[in-house]
């Protein structure tokens, strides 16, 4: 109690003067925190918008619009339809969420001075403004949609895979089934399956946090704790039950499937264990899951909270017991003792299709006898093979190609390739490997023009015998020096590499300012881009969007583009292709070609 009410006064006017002059009023802060949250969002826009327009000029250059409106097409409408599902799955759950526990509160608030018995634990329940809880609400589901649409956006492959795919017209041993099946249905359905489990048992967390916030009490009755909760929410959690034990059903379904890639028996695919215990406990555990929502249905219209939480204890016991320890020990206690009689038929099937995938059950088998000595008469009948037995190690060879062709400090040799040229004297495997731009330039000459419009491109490629040598042990080259040069009839008509294999950033070409081509001697020869490679810059509104997603403003105020002048973008082998075509999966070492 305040013994001083003047003194009571004072502190809240003082506290209100301090709040007004120090602070800031409620509504400066609301508009200042809006105000952040717009430029935020607004910057996040751009950048998402103009990286699309980016890529889509690009492609558009390329002859590949199609392929870009294609994939955006797919990306957008599975991202909206995750976000309109998982908002509403939520929304609704939710909702009725914060109904059933302002019915259970006003329930117990109106009988609380008959349950003298009783004694409700000090758990005090949080008052929101039906405004306010509806704000919340709106708010969780469309945090939680967003993230479930931007797991689904990322995976237009598995939909298109789905859409398209065929078959092979190869079935597995196991199930009989197509392998187009595994490749092209079974992924999606699994990606469904496991999404909806996901966002259920999200869903169940949040509503059930929201019951014990608003409704859900503890009780101790005679020293003894339970949980209090309405007939209403024990028929909710019912409900979501219900819905996951459908969905595990379908999961264990789709597990028998997935058996082919099993990692229990003694193979990668399904084995012994596999086939005849895991295969017998997944078909159980779909019975059970169906006899749980048969219980839940029953649960839903006489709720029994503790039947709720017995029965799921008992399911996860019974799918623990039967999916994982089950076949485990029936694997290390029954197969393994007898593993080769068990698992060869499973190890034929392995192998067979091992073969099939690789195509190399096409292969003829010949047998050729074993010559008792090599002698100079056999050498010379087979110098094609001799003279393409390969002496040179790519990792030397690599540091020697540095050492003597590089020629400038500014050229870099990244790898060494291997491939076949038919020559004027017969069929030669070489090494070759291409002279491209360092990733940095000497720190003298690091400027933005010469980074970004003068040194645009590498020159030329290097080529040698697989097996030849000359004086020096060094390699014998095919093709060598700048301007290129081949005594065995070697030439190059494009020697500039716009393109290749460690080229990151980005480069203008066909500006006011002359390129560096190649040196010669103490001399440079210099060339101007003539080729259709790149984007043109040949509008102010194209100028600023690279200004913008290269965050390079120079882009916008240097005076040296021309109409004709092109951003080349993208300039690394893999990245274009992965870009054009990124469903395909590429080997990771793309080689050059003369």
């Amino acid at each position: 109690m305040n013994e001083n009410p003047t003194v009571g006064k004072q502190r809240s006017s003082f506290a209100h003067e301090e709040g007004s002059v120090i602070g800031m009023p409620p509504t400066s802060r609301h508009l200042l925190a809006l105000t952040v949250v717009a430029v935020a969002s607004l910057i996040a826009v751009l950048v998402g918008v103009a990286g699309y327009i980016e890529k889509w000029l690009w492609m558009r250059q390329l002859g590949y619009a199609g392929i870009f409106w294609t994939l955006l097409s797919v990306q957008v409408v599975m991202f909206c339809s995750a976000f309109v599902f998982a908002f509403l799955y939520l929304w609704i759950n939710l909702r009725q969420a914060t109904k059933n526990s302002g019915d259970f509160l006003g329930g117990v608030r109106a009988s609380r001075p008959a349950l003298s018995s009783v004694n409700v634990s000090a758990h005090p329940s949080i008052d929101l403004s039906p405004r306010l809880l509806k704000a919340a609400v709106f708010l969780i589901s469309a945090v939680v949609a967003v993230f479930s649409a931007l797991y689904f956006y990322t995976e237009w492959d598995t939909y298109l895979r789905f859409r398209y795919g065929g078959s092979f017209g190869v079935s597995d041993p196991l199930l009989g089934v197509d392998v187009g099946f595994y490749l092209f249905h079974l992924p999606f359905y699994v990606l469904l399956q496991g999404s909806l489990t996901i966002l259920t048992i999200l869903t169940f967390g949040i509503v059930f946090s929201t019951y014990i916030l608003l409704g859900i009490r503890l009780a101790l009755t005679s020293g003894v704790g339970r949980i209090a909760a309405s007939s209403s929410a024990t028929s909710h959690f019912s409900v979501l039950l219900f819905i996951l034990a459908a969905n595990f059903g379908w999961g264990f379904y789709l597990d028998h499937y997935e058996l082919v890639y099993s990692t229990l028996g003694v193979v990668y695919g399904a084995g012994y264990a596999a086939d005849h215990v895991t295969r017998v406990t997944l078909w159980i555990m779909v019975g059970v899951s169906a006899l749980a929502c048969a219980l839940l249905a029953f649960n839903f219209f006489r709720p029994r909270l503790k039947t709720l939480a017995v029965g799921v204890g008992v399911y996860f016991a019974l799918w623990l017991i039967g999916v994982y320890l089950v076949p485990f020990f029936f694997q290390e206690f029954f197969v393994q003792p007898s593993e080769l009689a068990l698992e060869t038929p499973y190890l034929k099937h392995y192998i067979e299709f091992t073969r099939k995938a690789y195509q190399l059950d096409a292969i003829q088998e010949t047998t050729y006898p074993a010559l008792p000595n090599l002698t100079p008469e056999v050498i010379a009948r087979n110098q094609d093979t001799i003279q393409n037995i390969r002496l040179w190690d790519s990792r030397p060879l690599l540091q020697t190609y540095q050492q003597t062709q590089a020629i400038r400090l500014y050229y870099q040799f990244y790898n060494i390739d291997t491939d076949r040229y038919h020559l004027a004297d017969g069929y030669h495997q070489v090494m070759l490997s291409t002279r491209e731009l360092s990733p940095e330039l000497p720190a003298k000459a690091q400027t933005w023009v010469n980074e970004y419009l003068q040194f645009t491109h590498g020159y030329g490629a290097v080529m040698n015998f697989v097996s030849k040598t000359v004086g020096g042990g060094f390699p014998r080259y095919l093709l060598e020096n700048v301007p290129a040069e081949s005594e065995f009839g070697l030439s190059i008509t494009q020697p500039s590499i716009y393109y290749g294999q460690s080229m990151s950033g980005y480069r203008i070409v066909a500006t006011d300012i002359k390129e560096f081509d190649y040196p010669k001697g103490n001399d440079n020869v210099y060339t101007s881009y003539s080729g259709k490679g790149g984007i043109p810059l040949n509008s102010f509104w194209k100028r600023l969007l690279f200004a913008w997603s290269k965050a390079d403003v120079n882009i916008l105020l240097t005076s040296y583009l021309k109409p004709e002048s092109r951003i080349q973008i993208h300039r690394d082998v893999s990245e274009r292709v992965a870009q054009i075509a990124p469903f395909l999966r590429l080997d990771h070492d793309p080689y050059a070609v003369l």
